[in-house]
């Protein structure tokens, strides 16, 4: 005789499945009717809701014929797995013809990347690269066609659950919207559901198979523990001195972005009315990892360089050895220059004075704190 299934078993395929559906209907409403929010949310939440009531028919119906309970949860898990692969499948299309991951709206890419929120910063990103788009609807593709065969449901579930998941991050952590957030929370959680009914296989496959080769002895457990143990210190060392390199430099008190309020090369002031010339320093940054940053009127003609401050004696030392290319990118110099100067601050720390020698050129800048 069949064991019954718990409630709690019945109750969450149930509601996985309405999810599952409800995230279907909201994907096929969405791209071809496009209503009003409140009707897209009510229209959800009929699919989300019916299946539930069907939990007081499979009670009775397992107290009856308990025989008939395997099939009816099996039913339901092919509901959510169809489900899951026709939702899923769907953004893999989106992404071959070019409705995701593509590049955004021309309004868009004109405004500076510091002023966009979070949404358009991670559609810049994702809409850089076609490959990689093709890629991940690759594996959205593949994985759902897997998820309609009860013997490649497993594979197709470890193909898809962690793309859906990195989805789910990126579309709360960039606040994409309430619509997107819920696909996304359906789609992965209906993915784990059907990771968990195969939790005695995952068991057996991970836990209980044969090893092929034999195991490395290094003459007692003790060692290999000692041995697993300092891989872990070691990567936690060096990258924790590099935290700390990088923290003094974001201390330093230079540290920020700073524009040019007066230029001075040769002991001659260079007009502010010609700060439009290419030629003309207009902007400093002094940036993580004490990097030093000239720049001339525009990204792409940028001097780039690492600096040693001396807070006591206010020296200061930059060696300029790259230069950005057309792309904004940087590349090295064929000749170096360095700047050493003696810094002054004044206006609480938001104006500096920078004096000194760039080559055979005497410097004078007046630089003003902007963040």
């Amino acid at each position: 005789m069949k064991i019954p299934y718990s409630l709690p078993l019945k109750l969450s395929t149930l509601l996985v499945a309405g999810a599952a559906l409800s995230a279907v209907i909201m994907m096929v409403t969405l791209n071809l009717l496009r209503p009003a929010e409140r009707i897209i949310y009510l229209v959800t939440l009929v699919p989300l809701i019916l299946p539930l009531g069907y939990v007081f028919f499979w009670q009775r119906r397992e107290k009856k014929q308990q025989q008939h309970s395997p099939h009816i949860l099996a039913f339901w898990q092919g509901v959510i797995s169809y489900a899951l692969a026709f939702d899923i499948v769907s953004f893999g299309w989106k992404k071959v013809f070019g409705l995701q991951f593509r590049p955004v709206p021309l309004s868009i890419a004109d405004i500076p990347t510091g002023e966009q929120v979070p949404s358009w910063l991670m559609w810049h990103f994702y809409g850089y690269s076609h490959t990689f788009g093709m890629i991940v609807a690759s594996a959205q593709i593949i994985g759902s066609f897997l998820l309609l065969f009860r013997r490649t449901r497993l594979l197709g579930t470890i193909i898809l659950l962690p793309v859906m998941v990195n989805i789910l991050f990126i579309n709360y952590f960039y606040q994409l919207g309430i619509g997107p957030l819920y696909q996304s929370i359906v789609l992965a959680f209906g993915l784990v559901y059907l990771l968990l009914a195969e939790y005695p296989r995952l068991v057996t496959f991970f836990f209980n198979a044969q090893e092929s080769l034999p195991a490395i002895s290094l003459g007692s457990n003790k060692i290999k523990n000692a041995v697993r143990l300092l891989i872990m210190v070691l990567a936690f060392g060096y990258i924790y001195l590099f935290y700390l390199r990088s923290q003094a430099a974001r201390e330093s008190e230079l540290y920020g972005v700073y524009d040019v309020k007066s230029l001075r090369i040769n002991k001659q002031l260079t007009s502010l009315k010609a700060m439009g010339q290419d030629s003309i320093l207009n902007r400093v940054y002094f940036d993580d990892g004490n990097a030093c940053i000239l720049q001339f009127n525009s990204h792409k003609r940028r001097l780039f360089g690492h600096y040693d401050y001396d807070p006591q004696r206010k020296t200061f030392k930059s060696v300029f050895n790259f230069i950005s290319d057309p792309t904004g990118d940087y590349m090295p110099r064929r000749k170096t220059d360095t700047l050493q100067a003696i810094v002054t601050r004044f206006d609480s720390g938001k104006a500096i004075s920078i004096a000194g020698f760039m080559g055979q050129d005497s410097l004078q800048l007046v630089l003003q704190k902007v963040r």
